[in-house]
């Protein structure tokens, strides 16, 4: 349970599986994934600055933000 590693190298950005997005929550009207300063200008994904644990969950809220988009779109 005390377990520790030291990390020593890390293989750079183009490698990353996970990377913070750079959309701020409080820029999204997030009802609608909607940019709050540009209309008609939608985020989703991790391109919004959203980290989840690793094991899928910001595939998870990949997905689930794309859904919620599509269907609002669609009303």
């Amino acid at each position: 349970k005390n377990f520790k590693v030291e990390i020593v190298d890390t293989k750079e950005f183009k490698n990353a599986e996970v990377v913070s997005g750079v959309v701020s929550l409080s820029e999204i009207d997030i009802n609608k994934m909607e940019s709050k300063k540009i209309p008609n200008l939608y985020f989703l994904g991790e391109m919004i600055d959203i980290d989840g644990d690793r094991g899928g969950y910001n595939l998870h809220f990949a997905w689930s933000s794309a859904i919620k988009l599509a269907l609002n779109k669609n009303k």
